[in-house]
């Protein structure tokens, strides 16, 4: 034999299910604030990478500091964050004068 379910049980679970959808519809907004933020944030690290040397240093050495290698190896992998130029440490070579 079945139970017949209360009025109020059933209000509960309706009020449940709607509180379930809007905490799925929130999530999802959440997510989406979180991804656009992540998106900014990495384009002002890019951007402050290729104008600044100094930058570029002490963020290599700040996640040297903290055992993120993975983040170095991504980050030159994918934009070539901590390349080097090959001519900015090699100096013209002198001509000699005759």
């Amino acid at each position: 034999m079945k139970l017949k379910k209360s009025e109020e049980i059933i209000k509960i679970e309706e009020a449940l299910k709607k509180t379930k959808e809007a905490l799925k519809k929130a999530t999802q907004k959440h997510q989406q604030s979180v991804t656009k933020i992540n998106s900014q944030f990495t384009e002002i690290i890019l951007k402050k990478l290729l104008e600044n040397d100094n930058f570029k240093t002490d963020l290599k050495n700040l996640l040297t500091k903290n055992d993120l290698q993975n983040a170095i190896d991504v980050l030159n992998k994918n934009y070539g964050a901590f390349d080097v130029a090959q001519n900015e440490n090699k100096e013209e070579p002198k001509k000699e004068e005759i």
